[in-house]
């Protein structure tokens, strides 16, 4: 299978943060009329873990799910895999987020690395994971 260029997956990175950031400020605007009984100050926190929970749902589930990708990688026409070419679990789509924040941390170098032979971002040498171009007959 052909691994997909790093252009498509910034570009389906770029489709999922704009597709979220339409759907999150609901969630959030639900935190902050929430009666809970915690103080003004506290509220930040609160959104700040829920927009963590809910970036690692929208990426798990739809890379675990029978799409093997994200809104904007099904747009693309690439899918998440194993190294194998099986559809990741739920696991390991969680262990592939958890990777993506130890690539910004690295100021996104992690994506650079992507340039390999194996065209792999360091988050998905941390899940053994890689990133295909949908073949026609997946269609």
């Amino acid at each position: 299978m052909k691994r997909s260029n790093l252009f498509s997956r910034i570009l389906a990175n770029v489709i999922d943060l704009f597709i979220t950031a339409f759907l999150l400020p609901f969630g959030i605007v639900h935190i902050f009329s929430m009666r809970l009984p915690i103080q003004d100050g506290y509220r930040t926190p609160l959104v700040i873990i829920f927009v963590f929970l809910f970036y690692w749902a929208y990426s798990a589930i739809f890379e675990s799910s029978k799409y093997k990708g994200t809104v904007g990688k099904i747009i693309l026409s690439i899918v998440v895999m194993d190294l194998e070419g099986n559809k990741l679990t739920f696991g390991k789509a969680s262990k592939r987020f958890l990777g993506k924040i130890v690539t910004t941390l690295t100021l996104l170098i992690g994506y650079l690395i992507a340039f390999g032979p194996y065209k792999q971002t360091l988050h998905d040498k941390i899940a053994n994971t890689n990133v295909y171009d949908k073949v026609q007959s997946e269609y």
